[in-house]
C-alpha cells in the first residue's frame, strides 16, 4: 500500500530550474559599432556551432578578436567616466540624482546624536 502511494508521488531528483539573467543597460562607451559587430559575432557563432566547420570556426574567432579590438578602442576614447555627470547628461537617467538625495544638503537634517545612540544600547 506504501509503495502504491510512493509511485504517485513525483521523483526525487527533478531537474533543476533554469534562471535567466537579463543583463541590465550596457556601458555607455557601447556605441552602434560595438552593437553591430557583437550581432556579426553571434551569428557566426550560431553558424559555427550548426556546421562544425573549421572554416566558420576560423571567421567566428577572427570576429570576436576584432570585436574586443572595438570594444577597447572605445574604451579609451571614452576615458575615464565622472559617472555623477555621464549619468545626468543621459535623457533617461535625470532623474534618479534627485532621487537619491545627490542634490540636498541631509548632513543636519536627523536630530540622532551620540549619547542617544549610546542610551538606546
Amino acid at each position: 500500500m506504501l509503495h502504491d502511494i510512493a509511485d504517485q508521488l513525483p521523483p526525487v531528483s527533478t531537474p533543476p530550474h533554469v534562471i535567466r539573467r537579463h543583463p541590465g543597460r550596457p556601458t555607455l562607451w557601447f556605441n552602434a559599432d560595438c552593437r553591430a559587430q557583437r550581432r556579426k559575432c553571434r551569428r557566426l557563432e550560431r553558424r559555427y556551432r550548426r556546421t562544425r566547420s573549421p572554416d566558420d570556426r576560423r571567421l567566428w574567432v577572427e570576429a570576436t578578436r576584432r570585436r574586443f579590438v572595438i570594444y577597447r578602442a572605445n574604451k579609451e576614447h571614452y576615458g575615464p567616466v565622472d559617472w555623477q555627470s555621464a549619468v545626468a547628461r543621459r535623457r533617461d537617467y535625470g532623474a534618479p540624482l534627485s532621487l537619491l538625495g545627490r542634490q540636498c544638503d541631509v548632513t543636519g537634517s536627523t536630530g540622532h546624536i551620540a549619547d542617544g545612540f549610546a542610551y538606546f544600547s
